[in-house]
């Protein structure tokens, strides 16, 4: 069965989103979002895609508010924020599948190619080199795992 893509979208324009509304009395129109924030529409959508699917916010009609997760998070410290990212990450079924096969593994580790394949097979139209590269930052931000560049191994965080 096919997975949720991940928007090619680094935690950083996440968060910066999460405050921008949280500066915004929680909600905000998107195209306001664009213009307050110098970025292109089509990039701010994305950006407001990638808080949506972890349910960090809601968009009613041409708005974006944050949900009460969403709130927590930007109300949280360091920590808790890298908490919340990864309960929030793992309710995604590729970070679901991955998790649960390094967790089965002798080491915790995995080779890279496995999860590229697992992309490509739940995820056939997307760039499977950005669903990577978003894969693994949203991971290591969320402290659920680590990625080796060298070994292109895959280990669950200790």
């Amino acid at each position: 069965a096919p997975a949720e893509p991940l928007p090619d979208v680094p935690v950083t324009e996440v968060v910066g989103l999460l405050q921008y509304l949280h500066q915004h009395d929680d909600e905000q129109e998107i195209v306001r979002v664009a213009d307050d924030t110098n970025r292109e529409f089509q990039r701010v959508v994305l950006i407001v895609k990638a808080a949506e699917l972890l349910d960090l916010v809601d968009t009613p009609i041409q708005m974006v508010v944050l949900t009460d997760t969403g709130k927590h998070f930007v109300q949280a410290g360091a920590e808790e924020r890298k908490h919340i990212w990864r309960e929030q990450i793992l309710r995604l079924r590729l970070f679901q599948e991955v998790y649960d096969i390094l967790q089965r593994q002798p080491e915790h580790a995995m080779d890279s190619d496995f999860v590229l394949e697992t992309i490509v097979t739940r995820m056939p139209y997307e760039n499977y080199e950005k669903v990577f590269h978003t894969f693994v930052s949203w991971g290591r931000y969320g402290e659920l795992f680590d990625y080796d560049e060298t070994t292109h191994r895959i280990s669950l965080r200790a």
